[in-house]
Order: structure tokens, then C-alpha cells, then sequence
């Protein structure tokens, strides 16, 4: 697999070539085509990261720039056709800005709040049971629970 990435994109510089080696090393194909890297993903990430002449950055930004010509000073992203952060393969890469990124988020419904929120009624009382009126709101936290909490935090410190 490693010999078809080296021959169709370009000629590598040793380092390169141990890099290629190391991203490809274990990658294998999931069920819609995507070229899954194997790298370790760091806790709490979806994403694999791997160093590059010193530099930290995703292993598909760094395929992209090995296999497909993308320059890493550039200030685009790269986004994924097929949405899997760990795919590779640089027919499902391409640049774009953060603005696209969040745009092509959205189009997809892959934003955080447009599947939580979407339908949802708003709440007609606080957890504490008081009314959520415009009067009673401060922005969104309700002015008698912040009112109690003062009363019974502050008069408590005072009495010890």
C-alpha cells in the first residue's frame, strides 16, 4: 500500500518517507471507503495527532499536505467529505476556511445544538420552581434563586 501512495504522488525525502510510513503503518479501510489511520488518539480526541518536523498537527492535515500538495503555512482547514476526522484519504480532504468548516457543519447537522435544541420547548420554571418571566430573569439564571443564594450564603458567613 505504502509503495502506490509513494509512486502516484511524489518523491519523498527519507523523513518523508518514515512518516508515510508511520501515518500508513496499520491504516486500514472501514465500510464506506474511508483509509482509517491507526495512530493513538490522545484521551478525550477524535482526532490522531502526530509530530512533523516539530510540529503537532492532524494526521489528515499531514496527508494531505504528503499525498496531496497541501502547503502547511497555509491558515485553511482541512475538511472531510466523509466526516470521519481519522480518514486519511485525500479524495475525502479538502481546504477550507473556518467559516466553510461551520458552514458544512450545519448543512450536515453535525453542530451540537442544532440536534439538541431543535424542538425543544423553552422551560416555563427554574429548578427551584419560580416562574421564568422576563422580570424575574437575569439573562438566563432567575433573580430570586440568585437573591436566596446571596441571603443564605452571605447571612450564614456572618452569624459564624
Amino acid at each position: 500500500m505504502i509503495n502506490t501512495l509513494v509512486d502516484i504522488h511524489r518523491n519523498f525525502t527519507a523523513y518523508e518517507l518514515r512518516v508515510v510510513r508511520r501515518l500508513t503503518r496499520g491504516s486500514y479501510h472501514d465500510e464506506k471507503g474511508c483509509l482509517i489511520c491507526s495512530i493513538r488518539v490522545p484521551n478525550g480526541s477524535d482526532r490522531a495527532i502526530i509530530n512533523y518536523h516539530s510540529n503537532y498537527m492532524t494526521t489528515s492535515r499531514l496527508a494531505a499536505h504528503l499525498f496531496g500538495g497541501f502547503d502547511l503555512k497555509s491558515p485553511l482547514h482541512i475538511l472531510h467529505t466523509c466526516d470521519n476526522s481519522r480518514c486519511i484519504r485525500t479524495d475525502h480532504l479538502f481546504p477550507g476556511t473556518a467559516k466553510d468548516n461551520i458552514q458544512d457543519m450545519i448543512k450536515k447537522g453535525r453542530r451540537g445544538y442544532t440536534r439538541r435544541f431543535l424542538g425543544r420547548k423553552p422551560k416555563k420554571f427554574c429548578k427551584r420552581g419560580h416562574e421564568r418571566i422576563p422580570e424575574n430573569l437575569d439573562s438566563t439564571r432567575c433573580r430570586i434563586c440568585i437573591k436566596n443564594y446571596h441571603v443564605e450564603h452571605y447571612v450564614t458567613k456572618k452569624r459564624q
